[in-house]
């Protein structure tokens, strides 16, 4: 049984959730903890059901016949789902780590001066630098283009080409 039609709709949900969020600068909300809470939240579950997604989405691969074409459209399909867990994936460490940095003093107790403490030292800074907004933002405007491309193939490997008009615009860009 191939679940990937049914689990790959809560990746999409979420992940596609948070770039909106992300996209609609609301001031007063920009500042609000439980916004930050939230937009991490969304990423780091969606980037966790994405990857679930992506391999039930490897298990179908091999279990479908098909043709030529139908080859070329699931490995593009499959090629931009991995670009959306790659920059789905650096934001949420990027989330993760500024949340775990708000337990700072606990994470010091736990991981005491040694090696693991200078790894994620060296993460802390990588992730100042992506929680810059231009940064995320960026990211975020990326991952839904991402996502609706990748969407829209799905759509053309389970329903045609012809689904509706962003699936046929998405198709023919692609398979002219």
């Amino acid at each position: 049984m191939n679940l990937h039609p049914l689990l790959v709709h809560f990746p999409v949900a979420l992940l596609s959730l948070y770039a909106l969020i992300e996209l609609v600068r609301v001031r007063r909300l920009l500042n609000a903890e439980w916004w930050f809470n939230l937009k991490a939240s969304l990423i780091i579950v969606g980037t966790a059901f994405g990857y679930l997604a992506a391999s039930f989405g490897e298990v179908a691969e091999h279990e479908v016949v098909r043709t030529a074409r139908q080859h070329q459209v699931v490995e593009l399909h499959s090629s931009f789902a991995v670009a959306v867990l790659v920059v789905a994936t650096l934001l949420a460490i990027a989330y993760l780590v500024t949340l775990i940095t708000r337990y700072d003093s606990f994470i010091n107790h736990l991981m005491g001066r040694g090696t693991l403490t200078r790894y994620f030292n060296m993460l802390k800074r990588c992730t100042a630098f992506t929680m810059q907004p231009w940064v995320y933002v960026t990211l975020a405007a990326l991952l839904i283009v991402l996502l609706t491309i990748t969407g829209a193939l799905g759509s053309v490997i389970s329903h045609g080409p012809d689904t509706d008009f962003i699936v046929a615009f998405v198709y023919q860009l692609f398979f002219p």
